[in-house]
């Protein structure tokens, strides 16, 4: 089995709100699974014990109809309902409650699962990739229509208002000067031919007479739904003629509906099928590179992007949910580990090494050769260990290299169509770098930096994370000095902020950490309370580091030039704005220096616009006053880093002299 790489990039059904199905998710899946497994043990008991499983396994299945009530999930309740349809046959006997009908709604919880964690997980609604379970479960029913354009979801609450597209000279203008009677067997003439012939080719002379006829009765048209409804076959002539769909029989089936529509026109009737709107603007979807009229028809219906050239492939039920899950649990584990072998840690270095295999392994078993194939290259590089002088820049591709595997575990069954050259791509940069060379810069490239800077983000996020971890402990510690446990267990968290600092070139934010390790180290181990400085500048440095863990979890390219570190000192320094900036100033993290720090701010802002925050009288800066007339986004901005380091300040002035009180 291989695994198959999908060209979909989007769907136009409109941003889809996750908060919803966030909620309910849990409860559908569990509904789900609940209903499987009592369907599963119906198909092995008696008849009575059978009827009472069957009886619990359709109530769950309408728990989980009833929570995607609430989601705006477009197909899903499609499906659910086609299998409450052969849940409700077999309860009646029209189907036999057999293992084989077990299994195959089995699976097709499985698919609505999995499609709803892609939702979840920021993939685009595209409903029809639901389709071939759809199909599988009307099959069961004998159903006398199956079509995949009931998984298109058309915009009708617009019209067609630009009718510049050309139309055939021949065609009519006025409503009722075509004789349909008479126009009919012309089109069953050329219908004929088109039903007879095993192929459909580009520029067919009898589709160009369908379309030539289509487009007569279009022009005939004075009302506007009827107008819009023969514009949309219009189109879809255009698209047949223009060979721009692969599927005969579909083609062929909507030919054979427009003559029936035809006959209704000749019998005076103004009824329109909607399934046959449906099934040609479908078509018209699925065609590539469209024609100017199926463009205009697209839009106007929003429907560009719905239908992939792929949609009957099948992307669900085909991996195996615990594997996929271990592989995930094997990537997380193996970026905590790289971090910490990049502190020097050697059995980290020796766990990871041993984690690349189980990686490799269980893509190769995900049906994801390339990923395989980019964790035994990284692991093969490392067991040589003669990283260059580019060994930063190789430990930052290794890092990048985890997180396209993480993004593609995470998006399997949407795998871009690029997703193994991506793979080689990442592959040849870790060899370019052990070799000495630089990694490229041609158009291919282009997406390293990105992955890259979003890897510094996540990570720092991750890191900021740890750091409240170790605030928590040093308060307690802070609180009662005796408890010096609390100091052993920070160590080990802030070793390992260390080495994600290290990991992404963030030396001075390093050094900051590696001095508060030493500086707990000697709380640790002292034989007599150390002072309150020492105390202080803890405090001083994690609440800058804060700071700066959020800046790059957020913005990675602001950090730049805004924090330092003073060897001489031991403080972590930080400025809302870069040095040079006529707004800029300095924060230092130094209880002397808070004072200094507050007339900077005085001195660029002004006193109006710098009041000291109190619990009655918060501080809200008017940075318009001082931002004059540039953009609001810029002023906002400014503002959130202004407020965020007066509270820094306020922190600062209170808490150490609070510790020192406190303290025994």
């Amino acid at each position: 089995m291989s695994m198959h790489y999908s060209d979909i990039t989007g769907s136009s059904l409109g941003d889809f709100d996750t908060g919803p199905l966030s909620w309910v998710l849990g409860e559908i899946r569990e509904a789900l699974q609940r209903s499987r497994a009592a369907l599963e043990e119906a198909a092995l008991k008696s008849d009575d014990a059978g009827a009472t499983l069957l009886n619990h396994a359709n109530a769950y299945l309408n728990q989980a109809h009833g929570a995607l009530q609430i989601v705006d999930v477009h197909g899903v309740g499609l499906v659910t309902e086609a299998a409450e349809e052969v849940l409700h046959a077999m309860m009646e006997g029209r189907l036999p409650v057999s293992a084989e009908h077990a299994a195959l709604i089995g699976t097709i919880y499985q698919a609505l699962i999995e499609y709803l964690e892609d939702l979840l997980a920021g993939s685009p609604q595209l409903p029809v990739l639901l389709f071939p379970y759809y199909q599988d479960l009307k099959q069961v029913l004998n159903a006398p229509r199956i079509h995949p354009a009931d998984f298109l979801f058309p915009n009708f609450t617009n019209r067609l208002q630009s009718l510049s597209a050309a139309v055939d000279e021949a065609a009519l203008g006025a409503s009722g000067s075509i004789d349909y009677g008479a126009l009919r067997p012309r089109f069953e003439k050329a219908l004929l031919e088109v039903l007879k012939s095993p192929g459909i080719p580009a520029n067919m002379p009898e589709i160009r007479d369908l379309k030539k006829i289509v487009a007569e009765i279009e022009s005939a048209q004075n009302n506007g739904k009827a107008r819009d409804f023969w514009r949309v076959m219009h189109g879809f002539a255009d698209m047949a003629y223009a060979g721009k769909f692969t599927s005969d029989l579909y083609i062929k089936l909507v030919f054979a509906r427009i003559n029936l529509q035809i006959r209704q026109l000749a019998a005076h009737s103004d009824f329109m099928s909607e399934r046959l709107l449906k099934e040609a603007l479908f078509m018209i979807a699925c065609g590539d590179e469209p024609t100017p009229l199926m463009q205009e028809i697209r839009t106007l219906y929003q429907i560009d992007g719905q239908i992939p050239a792929d949609f009957e492939k099948r992307r669900y039920g085909l991996i195996d949910p615990e594997k996929l899950e271990s592989a995930r649990q094997y990537v997380a584990q193996a970026k905590t580990l790289w971090v910490q072998a990049n502190t020097g840690n050697f059995q980290a270095a020796e766990a990871f090494l041993a984690k690349l295999d189980e990686l490799a392994q269980a893509s190769s078993s995900l049906y994801l050769p390339p990923l395989a194939r980019l964790f035994e290259t990284i692991g093969a590089i490392l067991m040589e260990g003669e990283a260059t002088a580019s060994s930063d820049a190789l430990s930052m591709e290794i890092a990048s290299g985890l997180l396209f595997a993480e993004n593609t575990l995470e998006q399997i069954r949407l795998l871009p169509a690029d997703f193994g050259h991506k793979a080689e791509m990442l592959e040849s940069r870790l060899k370019a770098i052990q070799d000495g060379q630089a990694p490229g810069d041609s158009d291919a490239m282009a997406m390293m930096p990105e992955m890259q800077q979003r890897y510094v983000m996540q990570l720092a996020a991750e890191m900021g994370a740890s750091l409240r971890q170790v605030e928590r402990l040093l308060d307690e510690y802070f609180a009662d000095l005796s408890q010096s446990a609390m100091l052993a267990e920070a160590r080990p968290i802030l070793q390992q902020i260390e080495g994600g600092l290290a990991l992404v070139e963030r030396e001075d934010a390093r050094q900051a950490v590696a001095q508060t390790i030493d500086t707990i180290d000697r709380l640790r181990d002292a034989a007599e309370p150390i002072g309150d400085k020492t105390l202080q500048t803890i405090a001083h440095n994690l609440s800058a580091l804060g700071f700066f863990l959020e800046m790059l979890a957020q913005h990675p390219d602001t950090v730049k030039g805004r924090f330092s570190f003073d060897v001489k000192t031991g403080i972590f320094h930080a400025r809302v704005v870069e040095a040079g900036d006529v707004r800029g100033t300095s924060f230092l993290y130094a209880e002397d220096d808070v004072e200094a720090a507050r007339n900077e701010l005085e001195a660029v802002l002004g006193k109006e616009e710098v009041r000291v925050r109190d619990k009655a009288a918060p501080l809200v800066p008017d940075v318009s006053a001082v931002a004059g007339e540039e953009e609001f986004d810029e002023d906002d901005l400014l503002h959130i880093f202004i407020s965020e380091a007066e509270e820094a300040l306020d922190y600062i002035s209170s808490t150490p002299r609070s510790i020192s009180t406190e303290a025994p």
